[in-house]
């Protein structure tokens, strides 16, 4: 037994510590949400002191929700997070922000929207069967913008009916009502087009 001891000691002596500081990278990125506290007397919701910082919804699809002060809120459609440790909100989950890669706008042209829902670039109604309508109640549409539209896209053209009163211009803008014209006159090839504007008492 002495032998055994003194070896390990004569081995002991002659091994060099090393000491080496182990890092542990497992912090959380993100911590589950609190929800507000709702009082019955006032019919109204607060953070609570813990968790201050109150959360706005996804698409009104998740519920209202609160995070710590040093924390990111991060809704997403399946109820969100609160962001931790320096992490950022990406679409939805807590990434490091070399890790939220930015999103591409693509620009969307009638022949976007024909490959993306498999229509074919050819098709076009053939019978007067059928009609489409862009109804309006604040905006109007321009022919001019149409004409352009379909003169720059190569997009066949069609004719429009006008239905209502006399429009609303100078003060009303034509953006969304433009938008639709254009892109409905372009994908409903061929379909008859209709303009009605619903001015406030004309039904």
């Amino acid at each position: 037994a002495g032998e055994i001891s003194n070896a390990f000691e004569n081995f002991i002596s002659k091994t060099t510590l090393i000491q080496k500081s182990i890092e542990f990278n497992d912090s959380p990125k993100s911590i589950l949400p609190l929800k507000p506290i709702w009082n019955s007397a006032t019919q109204t919701s607060t953070c609570p002191t813990d968790a201050p910082l109150g959360c706005s919804t996804a698409n009104g699809v998740s519920s209202e929700f609160c995070c710590g002060e040093n924390s990111v809120c991060c809704p997403s459609l399946d109820g969100g997070s609160c962001c931790l440790g320096g992490y950022k909100c990406c679409y939805g989950e807590c990434k490091a922000a070399t890790d939220c890669t930015p999103t591409v706008d693509i620009p969307v042209q009638p022949q976007t929207l024909r490959d993306h829902y498999s229509v074919p670039s050819n098709i076009r109604a053939t019978t007067n069967y059928f009609n489409q309508s862009v109804v309006a109640f604040t905006d109007e549409y321009s022919q001019g913008a149409l004409d352009f539209f379909v003169d720059v896209l190569n997009e066949v053209s069609v004719g429009v009916t006008r239905e209502g009163p006399a429009g609303c211009l100078p003060n009303c803008d034509q953006v969304e009502s433009d938008l639709d014209m254009q892109y409905m006159s372009a994908l409903g090839s061929g379909v008859g087009l209709w303009f009605w504007y619903n001015a406030q008492g004309y039904t």
